[in-house]
């Protein structure tokens, strides 16, 4: 078995709040784990060769989700993480096939709809 099937086994371990949607790989392409594979090269199962792991907040919202589920990856050109992102790691000249992708939760939650409402964000004593 794979390192990323594994990692997707694996998710169903956790329990999540009832306000909180789990995402297990529905992105096809180029997506942050959970809601992708969180490597860019889809031909690539091996997070464990990565020198670099990039760890993102949250995975985003709902909308955003579907949307990117839908083209089959992420925005990387109109995410602003994304953008950002690859800017400084072309300025460093780090390649993104170096990197593993995951998020530090790997739910979003249901009720929100609006790009820049994060989760992490509304728990208190943060």
């Amino acid at each position: 078995m794979n390192e990323i099937k594994l990692l997707f086994e694996r998710l169903d371990n956790f329990a999540y709040p009832d306000n909180m949607k789990l995402v297990k790989g529905e992105i096809v392409g180029e997506a942050f784990f959970p809601g992708g594979r969180g490597l860019i090269n889809t031909n690539d199962n091996t997070i464990s060769d990565k020198k670099i792991m990039i760890l993102g907040q949250d995975f985003d919202c709902e909308t955003n989700f579907e949307i990117s589920k839908e083209n089959g990856k992420e925005d990387i050109v109109k995410n602003p993480t994304w953008r950002n992102l690859t800017k400084v790691l072309n300025e460093l000249e780090i390649s993104l096939d170096n990197c593993s992708l995951p998020m530090q939760s790997w739910a979003f939650e249901e009720a929100i709809k609006e790009q820049g409402n994060h989760l992490l964000l509304n728990i208190p004593n943060l």
